[in-house]
This record gives structure tokens, C-alpha cells and sequence, in this order.
């Protein structure tokens, strides 16, 4: 299983690790838009939500 964003995936791993979040290049400046929605597969409100 695994959430789409628009601009990034999110696949929760088992135990309490969270998730990892695919689609995003750590080596330049991350645009408000994905850090936003880093933020959201975050939250704990939306972990058992699909987007």
C-alpha cells in the first residue's frame, strides 16, 4: 500500500519506523508546496487516510 501526493509517494513501513517518502531530491531547496505535504504524511491524523 502506498499514498500518492502530488508531488511525492508514501509507503508506511511496518513497526514504528512511520513511513518512507519517495519523490523528493534532498540535494537542492525543497519547493513549500512538498515540504507541506512531507508535513501531512506526517501527521498522525493522516496515516491510516490514503490521499
Amino acid at each position: 500500500m502506498s499514498y500518492d501526493y502530488q508531488h511525492i509517494q508514501v509507503k508506511p513501513i511496518n513497526g514504528r519506523i512511520g513511513v518512507e517518502i519517495q519523490g523528493i531530491q534532498l540535494f537542492s531547496q525543497l519547493a513549500q508546496a512538498v515540504i507541506q505535504e512531507i508535513n501531512q504524511a506526517l501527521s498522525p491524523a493522516v496515516k491510516s487516510t490514503p490521499q
